[in-house]
């Protein structure tokens, strides 16, 4: 199997060299060349958020895909249940750093422009002790709640208010 990892930005470099042993591209993806129907798969973990032209993103993931090919889009959910609680001051909300902001539905109808059928939508949440700190009444809630963090969060999940959404879509 191919591999051929573009890194964006340094973690996603690091990550690349010390986790998977491989030597990412150093180039924006705008800048990235390779065939059309030439990937089996596409993954943007944790990118997206900061693309000038999302749409150019997506559309170029398509083209890159083989048929029946899969990307996987990874961000911060827009609609995570700390973003309602903490408004601009929740942890993601980071402009100009994050200049998308997505849910589910959001996400759904931009796979769907581009041609791309939603496979599964997934939410997912893990929060650092320190996060819940910034809540109001956090410290106590902290001490009270903790055994219970991991049902909470796993509570947000099905409900759609986890703090990153994952969308696997098809190329049709």
């Amino acid at each position: 199997m191919l591999v051929r990892p573009v890194a964006y930005l340094i973690p996603s470099t690091i990550l690349s060299r010390q986790g998977f042993k491989l030597e990412p591209q150093s180039i924006p993806f705008e800048e990235f060349k390779a065939a059309d129907n030439s990937f089996n798969v596409v993954i943007m973990s944790q990118i997206v958020e900061y693309v000038l032209d999302i749409n150019e993103w997506i559309s170029k993931s398509q083209k890159l895909l083989k048929p029946n090919g899969m990307l996987a889009v990874a961000l911060p959910n827009f609609d995570n249940l700390f973003r309602y609680l903490l408004g601009t001051n929740e942890s993601y909300v980071i402009p100009p750093e994050h200049l998308n902001y997505f849910n589910g539905r959001s996400l759904r109808k931009l796979m769907s422009k581009h041609g791309l059928n939603i496979e599964k939508i997934e939410w997912t949440s893990k929060v650092l002790p320190s996060a819940i700190g910034k809540l109001p009444f956090g410290r106590i809630a902290m001490q009270v709640l903790k055994p219970l963090i991991g049902i909470l969060l796993k509570l947000f999940d099905i409900l759609h208010l986890g703090i990153f959404v994952t969308v696997y879509a098809r190329k049709i």
